[in-house]
């Protein structure tokens, strides 16, 4: 069966042409030919069409071989270049061979063209495949290099992390310690609620900074996107400039979705301020819809595999520029970016797409060049509400008493073992704060009955929180222990299961919280006391 060869012939000779094709034919090939005579024809042929090969004519009197090689090379294009002229002496054969062409061929000699023709293209051949090999190791070394960079930052995160986490627990714990001093009527009361609400925020900050490294801790819950987007959109309103029209809508019936709060508000503001950016000095809007999603069929596009189900589309729409397909396809790459250098870290939308994957959801974008970009967001509906009461004004709780009970508490902070003694002596409990993890290990081994609870961090200096656990279970197998952490990650939350930890508490650590929890271990049988349970991200809980 003949072999389809695509031919791009620059010759001024239509017989020379008609010989040219005679002979693959009869070597075996169907050849498609197009005839050019100047770099016009050229430069439209190659627009419009793939080729297989060029044969060029030496010298035309509008055009030449060695033209035509430049045309080829400037366009990048690789495609088998074979000289084929009866006048070509030695000088002009070297000249060409110097250009890049790949070989010459005597129209004298015509039983030549075929050799020629198929050793080229198996070379050409070659050619494309050890680029293709290059180009895949080069972008598996790409993503090695992206991995240890997401490596390195995540460990400089996690180090930021713990020491700011220590710092929002004492500054949240002394003013939750404040509060209950003072009456419930005290002028001093909403400069507190100021203190509280600067520290949730910038523990949401702590938990981005998490999250751009994948080591946030996923805490999902039956959520209603509708308030977040208003926070969102409260936030932005205050530092967009007034040529940017910012506005929002929701269908009727858009379902709860399980998430967790501060991931999505994350994304939102991730995607909000992308567009902010795509808009540039330029007046324009930005859009922000929710809508409820059914799905009859798979919806399988660029980025995105849903199965049918019934879906919460939360959608960003801006007015800008617009992306060209092949940026589409890379943006949720990491480090990846289209700003200027200095001006993006190529971050936030793989940071989006990460926390979407994670709660099951998709994300399709559509864009062109000139008319804006919408990123649509699908995330499984939640099929039973759960209805929730608003939060009112906040009340000082009534405080669990410790009845004498004795907490041994660990932490190589020694502000935090101070406010965490202040507090539970305030509420009958007796407390020994240690600094250090074997003076704590001390303290039990010379008396294993004289302790009740156990609260630790987890990074301490020489042992770890986890390490104490493991000693203590030794010592005590019922001993309560408690670990205190900025972030677990899977495998450490099961190493923590198998040396005795009863809860995991994540910090900034609110005294209310974690009062209630040792409250509760310390009320359970000891024959019942319960399993590893994860304990709530801190940052949803208002310090009282």
């Amino acid at each position: 069966m003949a072999r389809l060869l695509r031919v791009l012939l620059i010759e001024d000779s239509e017989d020379d042409a008609l010989l040219l094709e005679r002979e693959l034919t009869r070597g075996g090939y169907a050849p498609l030919v197009t005839r050019v005579d100047e770099p016009g024809a050229m430069h439209a042929a190659l627009r419009d069409q793939t080729w297989d090969c060029v044969l060029a004519d030496w010298n035309l009197p509008r055009f030449s071989a060695l033209f035509a090689l430049e045309m080829l090379k400037s366009q990048g294009l690789d495609l088998p270049f074979i000289i084929v002229s009866g006048a070509i002496g030695e000088e002009a054969a070297t000249s060409a061979m110097r250009a890049s062409a790949h070989d010459f061929v005597r129209k004298q000699q015509p039983e030549r063209l075929v050799l020629t023709v198929e050793r080229e293209l198996r070379e050409a051949n070659d050619r494309r495949a050890r680029k293709q090999a290059e180009a895949a190791l080069a972008a598996s070394q790409d993503q090695v290099r992206q991995m240890q960079k997401m490596e390195a930052l995540g460990q400089l995160a996690g180090g930021i992390a713990h020491d700011f986490n220590n710092l929002l627990t004492a500054i949240l714990g002394y003013t939750e310690l404040a509060g209950t001093k003072l009456a419930a009527d005290h002028p001093s009361r909403p400069h507190l609620a100021r203190i509280r609400e600067a520290g949730d925020r910038a523990s949401h900050l702590v938990q981005q900074i998490l999250a751009f490294t994948h080591q946030q801790p996923l805490t999902r819950t039956v959520l209603s996107l509708a308030p977040v987007v208003t926070e969102v959109l409260a936030l932005l309103r205050a530092t967009l400039p007034a040529s940017i029209e910012l506005t929002s809508s929701e269908v009727a019936g858009t379902p709860p979705v399980l998430a967790d709060a501060t991931q999505i508000h994350q994304v939102l503001m991730n995607l909000c301020t992308n567009a902010w950016h795509a808009l540039g000095q330029e007046k324009g809007s930005i859009t922000v819809e929710l809508a409820p999603v059914t799905l009859t069929q798979a919806l399988i596009a660029s980025q995105a595999t849903l199965p049918p189900g019934h879906y919460a589309r939360l959608s960003v729409r801006d007015t800008g520029h617009g992306m060209a397909p092949e940026t589409v396809a890379r943006i949720f790459d990491p480090f990846f970016t289209t700003k200027p250098v200095g001006h993006g870290t190529g971050l936030g939308l793989s940071v989006v797409h990460g926390i979407i994957k994670k709660h099951d959801g998709a994300i399709v974008v559509d864009s062109q060049p000139g008319q804006g970009t919408t990123f649509h967001l699908y995330m499984p509906a939640v099929e039973v509400a759960t209805q929730t009461e608003e939060p009112g004004e906040e009340a000082t709780p009534v405080p669990r008493q410790g009845r004498s009970r004795h907490l041994l508490y660990l932490d190589d902070e020694e502000m935090l073992v101070e406010l965490v003694r202040a507090r539970f002596e305030s509420l009958g409990y007796r407390v020994t704060g240690c600094t250090r993890p074997t003076e704590a290990l001390d303290l039990v081994r010379a008396n294993p009955g004289g302790v009740d609870v156990v609260v630790t961090d987890y990074n301490m200096p020489g042992l770890s929180g986890l390490e104490v656990a493991r000693t203590l279970s030794q010592l005590r197998a019922d001993l309560p222990v408690v670990l205190v952490s900025g972030y677990l990650s899977p495998d450490a939350q099961t190493e923590a299961l198998a040396a005795g930890i009863r809860q995991i508490i994540y910090k900034p650590t609110l005294l209310q919280h974690l009062g209630d929890v040792i409250a509760r271990l310390l009320d359970a049988p000891s024959q019942g006391l319960p399993p590893l349970i994860t304990g709530e991200n801190p940052s949803t809980h208002r310090a009282q």
